[in-house]
């Protein structure tokens, strides 16, 4: 698509607004912490079933700040 606008307008200059940055590392951002949380839930899955064939209750792994990593995950969408 570059080499398309730089055919059709050729005395063109080539500019990256602020916005536009900003939106694609939030949409990386976004893209990694899923996968992150998906990470996290598939390990608090295992340690589950863990516990429940050793038959204890599972604890969940607790933050400072009283939270799961799964729920600090799930909540921290625009940080």
């Amino acid at each position: 698509m570059e080499s398309a606008v730089k055919q059709v307008f050729t005395n063109a200059t080539l500019v990256t607004d602020r916005f536009h940055v900003i939106k694609l590392a939030m949409e990386a951002l976004q893209h990694i912490r899923i996968n992150l949380r998906w990470k996290e839930l598939d390990k608090e899955n295992a340690a589950i079933k863990k516990a429940k064939e050793q038959q204890i209750k599972y604890e969940p792994v607790m933050l400072e700040n009283g939270e799961t990593p799964k729920q600090l995950l799930a909540r921290a969408k625009y940080i």
